[in-house]
């Protein structure tokens, strides 16, 4: 099978590129002819994943986070044919939170293993409408999961904060930054034309996969391959009342909150009276309102068969 790597050597912290290199000998004897590409700059891995569809490539496996996964999917959804190569991942990054939801392999002779032993699933993906912080709209595809609200913010933190401690405690470090800067912000939610919450709000999420914030388990019965998005908004919460569910949210039992409303459908929307920064798969690329719309059974992943 040719398989293309694209690789994204500054992830998790630039510990990627080493990592690759490691792997490579062992990846080069299961696919003698494999390519690598490795990205030079952001949104690069859009370009590459676009141009390996156009090439003929049986299958693109993302080397990195879940920022670099995004982009790869992205340019097999630019590319017209989204099905057309099969998806797989090396997980390298911050957060790894589709990792968790997809069963991808995070040590390195199981990642070596899934690469002769895998099998496709169909799952899903999702595309958000939204408006860039230059007032310009825009549309982007997501895997995980897009959000609005005090996620937005604690990205942009994430973002800046140094990664050497680890996925886990720089979003922690970034969550903390955000609650205590982040005021609700007024939010209306419709799901497939039924409003299902208006108010003050804390967080909206629309979400395909289970985790995101480096292991939140934000909806925990997300599904990548029933058509649908589950919709978590976490309502008009305090800055107290939110960090003292910070452990019932990585257990995902903040569901059962008098001011968590869940729903589910397949397109969402969010109408903003005030300015909300959003997270698109562990990226703050601009603010609401918003539109998300499910894209099924679009992507075939390679999932391990062990």
């Amino acid at each position: 099978m040719r398989v293309l790597f694209i690789v994204n050597p500054n992830s998790a912290n630039g510990a990627t590129r080493a990592k690759f290199a490691s792997l490579r000998p062992d990846l080069q004897r299961i696919h003698p002819d494999m390519g690598v590409v490795m990205t030079e700059a952001p949104r690069h891995a859009i370009e590459l994943a676009r141009q390996a569809v156009d090439d003929g490539w049986e299958a693109v496996v993302a080397c990195g986070g879940d920022g670099t996964l995004n982009e790869v999917v992205a340019g097999l959804h630019e590319s017209g044919r989204p099905d057309a190569v099969m998806l797989g991942m090396i997980p390298s990054g911050t957060g790894g939170d589709f990792r968790k939801t997809s069963g991808f392999p995070n040590e390195p002779a199981r990642m070596i293993r899934y690469m002769s032993e895998f099998k496709q699933r169909r799952i899903d993906y999702g595309i958000l409408d939204y408006v860039q912080l230059d007032g310009t709209p825009r549309s982007r595809p997501f895997v995980n999961i897009a959000s609005i609200g005090i996620s937005g913010i604690t990205d942009d933190y994430v973002n800046h904060t140094t990664k050497l401690f680890g996925g886990k405690a720089s979003f922690m470090i970034g969550s903390v930054r955000g609650i205590l800067s982040y005021s609700n912000v007024r939010m209306k939610v419709i799901v497939d034309g039924t409003p299902v919450h208006e108010g003050l709000t804390n967080l909206v999420a629309m979400a395909n996969g289970r985790f995101f914030g480096g292991g939140m388990m934000m909806a925990p019965d997300a599904e990548l391959d029933d058509g649908l998005l589950r919709v978590v908004v976490m309502g008009d919460m305090g800055k107290l009342e939110f960090l003292a569910l910070a452990s019932a949210i990585y257990k995902g039992e903040h569901v059962k909150h008098p001011k968590c409303v869940l729903a589910r459908g397949r397109v969402v929307e969010v109408i903003t009276e005030g300015r909300a920064l959003i997270d698109l798969d562990g990226e703050m690329p601009g603010m609401g309102p918003v539109r998300a719309s499910v894209v099924p059974g679009a992507i075939r992943l390679m999932v391990p068969d062990f």
